[in-house]
């Protein structure tokens, strides 16, 4: 089976937690292709909060001496897109989209995962997940309803019909940071996302609302407890994490 792992994210997450973990033999043990997008901010590029909260507070390209690097490792692919954004979380979901057309790269796999790269750790082996997503869309359910969005999510959702929020508002949302299945299938999937996005609107958090509405419209497979789990910090400060799961955001 021929996989295409692709992720986002800044320079010091992806080449210090993320590419390590899921590469790991004990961890991730993945030795299939990846791909890693980098993409450029407009001038208009504000962080937003839970940026600024990782100390993430604008978006730079990798340096040059970590893009030969990558280009020097086996199966790893490094794609600058030209395009420039605004909003980042939502503008992956394009950027990913841009780089597979540009590379012609939608045939050449049977499945493929896309995740986030600023906070990921892959901490068992991934390919069972990869089998699961061949012939079905994967995702990862949030543990709260959209309606708990409060802030974030309603002014999204009063954007769209009336119906459309009424349909969605007791449904877990889904994360966008995990989506796996075949080529048909994300082809689909990001289409009706980067619709929803030119539509109705691109604000931070829009992605996961229009991923959501194709997801429960759809259907979908839910990776579930054994591959994501959210850390939580201890009294005496350390990380723990619920179950043995791959992801933790």
């Amino acid at each position: 089976m021929r996989s295409l792992i692709v992720t986002t994210g800044t320079e010091k997450y992806i080449m210090n937690t993320w590419l390590p973990s899921l590469r790991d033999l004990e961890r991730g043990n993945y030795q299939g292709d990846i791909l890693i997008v980098d993409y450029e901010a407009s001038d208009n590029y504000a962080a937003h909060q839970s940026s600024i909260e990782r100390g993430i507070y604008n978006l730079e390209s990798f340096k040059p001496e970590t893009v030969q690097s990558l280009k020097e490792q086996p199966n790893i692919i490094y794609h600058r897109v030209k395009n420039k954004y605004t909003i980042i979380p939502s503008d992956r979901i394009n950027a990913f989209n841009t780089a597979l057309n540009t590379l012609n790269l939608w045939e050449q796999y049977d499945v493929l995962l896309f995740t986030d790269g600023n906070d990921i750790h892959f901490l068992k082996p991934i390919q069972p997940l990869l089998e699961a997503s061949k012939n079905r869309l994967t995702v990862a359910a949030e543990h709260t309803p959209i309606n708990d969005g409060g802030r974030v999510f309603a002014p999204i959702l009063a954007c769209y019909p009336s119906e459309t929020a009424k349909f969605l508002f007791n449904k877990p949302s889904i994360n966008a940071g995990v989506i796996a299945s075949s080529p048909a299938i994300i082809k689909r999937v990001f289409a009706e996302i980067l619709h929803d996005l030119d539509a109705y609107t691109s604000d931070f958090g829009s992605e996961q609302i229009a991923l959501s509405l194709y997801c429960y419209r759809n259907g979908f497979r839910d990776i579930g407890a054994e591959y994501n789990c959210h850390p939580l910090v201890a009294p005496e400060g350390k990380f723990v994490f619920f179950y043995e799961a791959l992801f933790g955001d």
